[in-house]
This record gives structure tokens, sequence and C-alpha cells, in this order.
């Protein structure tokens, strides 16, 4: 029989991924509107092209805060 704290841990691990996702979508999003390629926003907001990539397709299920901390930078 599973816990209680292991169903809430799996509850929230699918909760933060789905928020995840959504990071990646809208950060496609708001590079399209800001007429940015993957190439240049990697540049201006100082993270690795591979990232980008693998944030927009959901391929990073755990981005650290510095690294999602520098994604607004060039979308002001």
């Amino acid at each position: 029989m599973m816990s209680t704290i292991y169903l809430h841990n799996i509850i929230l691990i699918n909760a933060i991924s789905k928020v995840i996702s959504q990071v990646g979508g809208n950060l496609k999003n708001l590079k399209k509107l800001k007429g940015l390629s993957q190439d240049r926003f990697s540049k201006l907001a100082d993270i690795s092209y591979n990232t980008v990539i693998k944030m927009e397709s959901s391929g990073i299920n755990h981005p650290s805060i510095d690294r999602l901390q520098n994604y607004p930078k060039p979308l002001v």
C-alpha cells in the first residue's frame, strides 16, 4: 500500500512537470513575438542553445532557479 506522503509527492511532481512544460511553451511564444531565434535568445539569456531547445520541448524537467531567472532578460 502506498503511503499518503508518497502519493502527495507523485501529485506534486506531476504538477511541477505541467508547469515546466507551460514555461517551455510560453518561452517559445514570447521568443516568437520578439522575433528571436533560439540561438539569439540563448546568447542574450546567457544560456546554452541546447538548453533552450530542451526547455521548449519539455526536455528539461527540473530547471534551476538560476537558469529560469535568465530567461526574461531578452524578452523585456
